[in-house]
């Protein structure tokens, strides 16, 4: 089972798999390998820190365990890429010319995923003023998010790029990072929690995080949907690393398709 993380620049796709790492609290439905997390701590943050990306393209493969009324257990695909690589429109070198084997390499590599995660940052006008005053967060709003209309503009060349070439993909998870930036986090993380002997109906949920907070690219949405045969193929989700239950959403939301594909199977 091939599942792909990829994302904006410097927008945490270490730091999230390196979230799930993290002892909490809350029960964790979402569990990654003991021994890969050491390796991935020792790799990406051996100082506490997560390091820079050096390499056009670095790989990390991890397994995660879903503690699911049907336990699952994935094999995880983290492709970490420098920022101009991936999700760039602002890039002044296009990356298959700048690094054309990488960037040969790495769409190889997407284009065998069964299901592709991708972290993107808020846009500008979603963040709030008061929530990057914290005395953690690094992020400037003019230089590191770009405003909504080149945001969209980036989404929609990202889903068309994952269209063309991810025709064995069978979802996309599309996670909205750093919700602590642009809402009340806690509330929302409050609206959906997994029930282990009980119903998880995602519809309801999911549908508002859509609408919210990815309204500004319903048209975009539309389009990547024309001629989609059956049920669309994006999921839309709020994450981020302050909160355990939002970061879980998403791969709890995987493991209900690979167990609707396990029903298919029999």
């Amino acid at each position: 089972m091939s599942v792909i993380i990829i994302g904006d620049r410097a927008v945490g796709k270490s730091s999230m798999i390196l979230g799930l790492c993290e002892p909490s609290p809350q029960e964790k439905y979402v569990v990654v390998d003991e021994d890969d997390c050491s390796r991935l701590k020792e790799q990406l943050s051996p100082h506490g820190t997560v390091l820079p990306t050096e390499n056009p393209v670095n790989l990390h493969s991890l397994t995660i365990y879903l503690r699911l009324s049907r336990p699952r257990e994935i094999t995880v695909n983290l492709i970490d890429t420098r920022g101009e690589f991936w999700g760039d429109i602002k890039a002044t070198e296009s990356p298959q010319y700048k690094f054309p084997s990488a960037y040969q390499d790495f769409m190889q590599k997407i284009a065998q995923a069964r299901y592709i995660i991708l972290l993107l940052h808020p846009y500008q006008e979603l963040v709030r003023a008061e929530y990057l005053k914290s005395d953690f967060n690094t992020l400037n709003k003019e230089d590191d998010l770009y405003p909504r209309d080149v945001w969209v503009k980036n989404l929609q060349r990202n889903l068309q790029t994952l269209k063309n070439n991810c025709k064995l993909t069978k979802h996309f998870f599309i996670c909205l990072h750093k919700a602590d930036l642009f809402c009340n986090y806690k509330e929302e993380s409050s609206r959906w929690r997994y029930n282990p002997s009980g119903s998880n109906d995602f519809g309801t949920y999911l549908d508002r995080i859509r609408t919210r907070y990815f309204g500004v690219a319903k048209d975009v949405i539309r389009e990547f949907n024309i001629n989609q045969v059956g049920a669309s193929k994006l999921s839309f989700f709020i994450t981020t690393n302050k909160d355990r239950n939002l970061l879980e959403i998403p791969w709890l939301s995987l493991g209900t398709y690979l167990s609707s594909e396990a029903e298919e199977r029999r």
